[in-house]
């Protein structure tokens, strides 16, 4: 199924930028060891991943204490999208 998350940031120019991606569970393990030098993450929120659980679910990473869960790849999370 569309991993919508996924082709927001494919299709994200920001800042004159058009290398966006959305990052890989693993990814979001660093962004969360480093959250304070990155910053601006949001309180309790669930951030998309591009990790695949199955044909329909992807892993979704609590920031705020590094909890991670599966949900539906349509995305009803906060899409945390990151440059090559």
């Amino acid at each position: 199924s569309p991993h919508y998350p996924a082709q927001y940031c494919e299709s994200l120019s920001s800042n004159g930028r058009t290398d966006w991606y959305l990052p890989a569970r693993d990814e979001l393990v660093v962004m969360y060891t480093n959250k304070t030098a990155i910053g601006n993450f949001l309180a309790s929120a669930w951030y998309n991943s591009s990790s695949e659980y199955n044909s329909s679910t992807a892993w979704i990473y609590r920031v705020d204490d590094g909890v991670q869960y599966i949900n539906d790849k349509r995305g009803n999370s906060l899409v945390r999208c990151v440059r090559r």
